[in-house]
């Protein structure tokens, strides 16, 4: 019966198709054929088309059919009322569908087309300082001309043309790279005489992430965490965009976690998407460390509400986004760049792939090539492809030389911060207070307990690094928990030659042996101090050296010094202190936690003098509004008077806060007292919904001030990244409602 049942179901659903003249294999068909090149490579074949029919349109009009001349025609009349931006994006939708119809109607006579005259109109096309194009610029004209061909006979070009059209490629590139050397050696300053982006050094590497960290917002933090993936993926940029949460794993290996590509430039079918890229710690130097900045990112970056399956870089076209913030901040320190050797136009996104690929491949004992290849997804040739494939311990070693981890150094082979007893019950609890959304998806715990490590280990390196009104550290649960800092040397690394608990990766030969000469050395040098210290022994029980001045009497009498010139010192600082004055975080508590008045200015008041107001999003204004810093001494944000933040008035903007602000009133800053004001309007708007949906809690506490924000999330999140959204923007949102 139910086998009867699918059966009539089956019919009546062809015969809905039939009476709705829907042809299911046609829309298939065409599907198929629309994606043979990605959307955004269509876009520019479709751009270079245009450009190039317009001049076929003008010089060669017997190449056009009389259907393609026609529509040309009125795709080219502009309309009187249109902008040139509706009258470019009308253009474009008009000859999309003109060449989607070319194979049934076509466009041009293609048998007419000839290579000589296509050169002719490559060679009108020149740079707005009348230079040669690029010979990538040349490759993407004529592949361009291919796919029109391959619209109107489904293959492209026949042998003949290809032939003929390749030889006079080869001679163009040839007079362009003979004209580009003239200008050279007549010492003209072309600064565009390399090709393509120039490879990104690691001083400039390690120099942009120290710039956009210090940045301290939302895009800065992105921007860091962007740059810091791709150039130990030695992806291209929209590879990384397109990362999401359920591509990273951290449960293959102890050192290491991967990631996942399911698709890229030369693997569009995702044959090699069972391979991962594996990225190690670098403990020593914490500025290029690919752990903690991804903690960073998801500490600062995220929200309540996050998935398996959403993307490490919400939002469309984020490398884009990261291109825009990367140029930027080349334009502010174009003076530090110029000096290490670039010119203007040398940096872009491509670079990072360069620059990591070159100096991968540059180690003394490196990786083998066929590796690096793998790892960058390049093609070795047929042959090479076939025998010379995926091994996982040769990505490993990639992995760990990407990291900048140094090859001629013991510490190569060191782990990332881990904890030795991953059992006690407040990992738990910080990991989901630190990592709010992301620590609660199931399959990314480990991920985050190793983040949560990363950034108890890194602690007194971020302290003294950011600035206390960073983004990340006003997010940061472990900076304003005094109970969690109390946990940071939990957090350890190690090496394979003294834990026997782990096993290590991507570690040549070569390193051991140079930790074993290291330990003899290092038992050397002790041994010959155990000498020298016995026969001092000898010498003093044979009284050798029997005068009162002996190095033990002169060691104890210089420490009895010492330590009664600190109690000296520690009675000075004490006079003339003001009296301890304190604020509880609520009357009448017993257990509520006391925070001491800080005193400047003559008077005394709830915030630091180096205290401004936290540039996060909702979530976390949220927590600062009903949860102190005890590490600041910084007590909830509700406690705070107007007369307590006064003081901010007569500051300067920083860099930082000049950032985007235009106008005006730009470079004045708004009274304290009425961002005060807007704060208290946000959180009174959020509390009114909490109370109209029923959800304040009993008792107020870290984990209850989270779940309340956790139920009126849906409030906030109006786009992918409303996270990243900055809470004096919500409040203009909320007050023009």
């Amino acid at each position: 019966e139910m086998l009867e049942l699918h059966e009539v179901e089956d019919e009546a659903l062809v015969h809905n198709d039939v009476n709705n003249n829907i042809d299911i294999p046609v829309i298939m068909i065409q599907t198929i054929r629309d994606n043979i090149i990605a959307p955004n490579t269509h876009k520019n074949y479709v751009r270079d088309l245009l450009q190039f029919l317009r001049w076929v349109q003008i010089n060669e009009n017997d190449w056009l059919t009389e259907h393609g001349s026609s529509r040309l025609a009125d795709i080219f009349v502009r309309n009187e009322h249109d902008t040139d931006r509706e009258h470019r994006v009308r253009s474009m939708t008009e000859f999309e569908d003109l060449l989607r119809e070319a194979n049934t109607r076509a466009v041009a006579h293609i048998e007419r087309i000839e290579p000589e005259k296509y050169v002719t109109f490559i060679l009108t096309l020149r740079k707005p300082d009348g230079n040669f194009l690029s010979r990538s610029a040349y490759g993407g004209k004529r592949a361009a001309l291919s796919h029109f061909f391959r619209l109107h006979n489904k293959v492209g070009f026949d042998n003949a043309f290809k032939s003929e059209l390749t030889n006079m490629f080869k001679g163009l590139n040839r007079q362009v790279a003979l004209r580009r050397r003239a200008r050279i050696r007549q010492n003209q300053n072309d600064e565009n005489y390399r090709e393509g982006k120039a490879a990104m050094s690691v001083k400039l590497y390690t120099s942009l992430c120290e710039w956009l960290l210090m940045c301290g917002t939302s895009d800065g933090i992105f921007a860091y965490c962007y740059l810091i993936l791709s150039w130990n993926l030695a992806c291209r940029c929209n590879n990384t965009g397109r990362i999401k949460f359920s591509d990273m794993d951290w449960s293959q290996s102890f050192d290491s976690f991967s990631i996942l590509f399911s698709q890229t430039k030369t693997d569009q079918l995702g044959e090699e998407a069972k391979y991962p890229r594996n990225i190690y710690a670098n403990p020593m130097n914490p500025l290029v460390c690919p752990v903690l900045a991804v903690a960073i990112y998801l500490t600062s970056c995220f929200n309540a509400r996050v998935r398996l399956d959403n993307f490490l870089f919400p939002g469309e076209s984020q490398d884009a986004r990261f291109a825009a913030i990367l140029q930027r901040i080349v334009a502010q320190k174009w003076r530090h760049i110029s000096e290490m050797g670039y010119q203007r136009g040398d940096i872009g996104t491509h670079s990072i792939r360069k620059g990591a690929v070159s100096y991968v491949s540059s180690q003394p004992g490196g990786p083998p090539a066929a590796s690096v290849c793998i790892r960058a997804g390049w093609t070795m040739g047929k042959v090479n492809d076939i025998y010379m494939r995926y091994v996982t311990s040769g990505d490993q070693f990639v992995g760990r030389c990407l990291s900048l981890l140094s090859i001629l150094h013991p510490d190569f082979a060191t782990s990332p911060p881990y904890f030795v007893n991953e059992q006690e019950d407040w990992i738990e609890d910080a990991r989901r207070h630190q990592f709010n959304s992301v620590g609660l998806i199931n399959g990314m715990q480990n991920f985050t307990r190793m983040c949560l490590a990363s950034i108890l280990y890194h602690y007194d390196w971020t302290v003294e690094f950011l600035d206390a009104n960073n983004l990340f550290i006003v997010s940061s649960c472990v900076h304003r928990s005094q109970a969690l800092v109390a946990h940071k040397d939990s957090a350890i690394t190690t090496h394979p030659w003294n834990d026997n608990r782990h096993h290590f990766t991507g570690i040549p030969p070569h390193i051991g042996t140079m930790q074993a000469i290291l330990r003899v050395q290092h038992l050397q040098q002790g041994l010959a101090g155990e000498v020298v210290d016995q026969i001092q022994q000898v010498l003093q029980r044979m009284g050798v050296d029997g005068s009162r001045m002996s190095e033990h009497h002169i060691t104890t009498m210089f420490t009895n010094i010492q330590r009664e010139m600190e109690q000296v010192s520690e009675r000075i600082r004490n006079i003339g202190l003001p009296p301890q004055l304190a604020v509880a975080e609520a009357d009448g508590d017993e257990n509520a936690i006391v925070f001491t008045l800080h005193h400047y200015g003559g008077t005394f008041k709830r915030v630091p003098l180096d205290w401004r107001f936290p540039r996060c999003n909702v979530c976390e204004l949220w927590r600062h509004w009903w949860i102190g810093d005890t590490i600041r001494n910084i007590p909830p944000l509700r406690n705070l008077e107007p007369s307590d933040v006064r003081h901010l008035d007569t500051i300067p903007l920083n860099a930082t806060e000049l950032h985007a602000r235009t106008g005006r009133y730009r470079n004045q800053r708004r009274m304290a007292r009425k961002t005060l004001c807007d704060m208290r309007f946000l959180m009174r708007y959020t509390l009114n919904i909490i109370e109209e949906r029923n959800v304040y809690p009993q008792q107020i506490t870290l984990e209850t001030v989270e779940q309340m924000f956790r139920d009126v999330s849906d409030v906030f999140d109006i786009t992918e990244r409303s996270a990243q959204t900055h809470w004096e923007s919500v409040v203009r949102r909320v007050r023009r409602q």
